[in-house]
């Protein structure tokens, strides 16, 4: 991360508050505050703490894509009273916490603090979403493979399972 030096004195500033605000948190806040003001670039990353990069719109256009898909699916699923738990790729599992963290991440933040795709907050809740195995070059198969269907948003089973094999 590189810093202006207006960018520090507003960082700085904001510290000095805080430091003032939170009693408990004056050590730590003055820590920051000597970093930023001795220029001490090797440790910004405290500064930074749990911001992350910012997600490519590809990548949120990809994961729902996705969640999309597999609301698709899920609808068939209902309307069938077909399960096809003999696919591994039947219902969305998530993904790889260790590789896939920003998607893994991005997709939690869209079912849980957003409120969508909730068809797959029961998979989420059983399962959790870190698959500890990547699964995007999976997913990416199986939604080209929807993408092209003559009707994606009114599948059938066959439809259905052409999107399961791809994922395979």
């Amino acid at each position: 991360m590189k810093l202006s030096k207006e960018n520090k004195i507003i960082l700085i500033n904001q510290y000095r508050i805080l430091a003032l605000l939170k009693k408990d948190e004056t050590k730590y806040y003055n820590e920051l505050i000597s970093i930023l003001e001795n220029g001490y670039t090797p440790l910004y990353y405290k500064i930074e703490g749990g911001i992350c990069d910012d997600i490519p719109v590809e990548d949120g256009e990809l994961i729902n894509n996705i969640l999309t898909m597999y609301r698709v699916i899920e609808d068939l699923k209902i309307n069938s009273g077909q399960t096809f738990d003999n696919y591994s790729m039947s219902y969305f599992t998530g993904f790889d916490g260790n590789n896939e963290s920003t998607y893994l991440s991005y997709t939690m933040f869209l079912i849980e603090e957003q409120g969508l795709y909730q068809e797959q907050h029961h998979y989420f809740s059983k399962h959790g979403l870190n698959t500890h195995s990547p699964m995007l070059s999976k997913y990416k198969r199986m939604t080209q493979v929807w993408e092209h269907l003559t009707n994606k948003w009114e599948i059938n089973q066959d439809d259905v399972i052409k999107i399961f094999e791809a994922g395979e």
